[in-house]
């Protein structure tokens, strides 16, 4: 049997959901604050029961750039006199910790107050270490890099994906070959 003749069925599209007002004000915000597309749709249907793409987020969010600039400038104005977002403010606080930790040692009567005293400086010390130097990784044996905890996520993404490329490419092993 053959369909000459017969017009073509239309192509319909799944139905973009409509964002809600608070919706939209979420969307902005976390985008503004560099979640991931896929992470805002997760949240709107957490928060709102809607169900959205990515590519929709994608497209509502390049209509609304303007507003998202806006809305980040005032996240980072904000994010920058938050204390603990900020790594001077961070190695201080720590720094004021360590100094009341070794005021505690100094003056403690018992040997189990200064033991607890000294492990909580010594975590202190590492974790001032941490802020200062970042994470250390190993990298071809010998070779030591020093990176934040972002520069190492991304550096960890792009080996995974030149891993794919690389697999994709990759021959499959001829059979016959492999038995001479």
């Amino acid at each position: 049997m053959s369909l000459q003749g017969v017009p073509a069925l239309p192509v319909v599209s799944k139905p973009v959901a409509k964002l809600t007002v608070d919706a939209q004000k979420t969307t902005l915000q976390l985008v503004a604050e560099f979640f991931t597309l896929a992470q805002v749709a997760q949240e709107l249907k957490k928060q709102y029961n809607i169900t959205i793409s990515t590519a929709g987020l994608s497209h509502f969010t390049q209509k609304k750039k303007a507003e998202i600039d806006h809305i980040r400038q005032n996240w980072l104005a904000r994010l920058a006199d938050e204390p603990l977002a900020n790594k001077r403010k961070r190695v201080t606080m720590l720094t004021n910790l360590y100094n009341d930790m070794e005021v505690l040692f100094s003056g403690a009567d018992d040997d189990r107050t200064r033991i607890q005293a000294s492990k909580r400086m010594s975590e202190i010390l590492e974790q001032v270490r941490n802020e200062l130097e970042g994470t250390r990784i190993q990298v071809s044996g010998s070779i030591l890099h020093t990176m934040d905890d972002s520069a190492l996520i991304e550096e960890a993404e792009e080996v995974l994906r030149l891993r794919a490329i690389d697999a994709d490419w990759q021959e499959l092993p001829d059979p016959d070959k492999e038995k001479t």
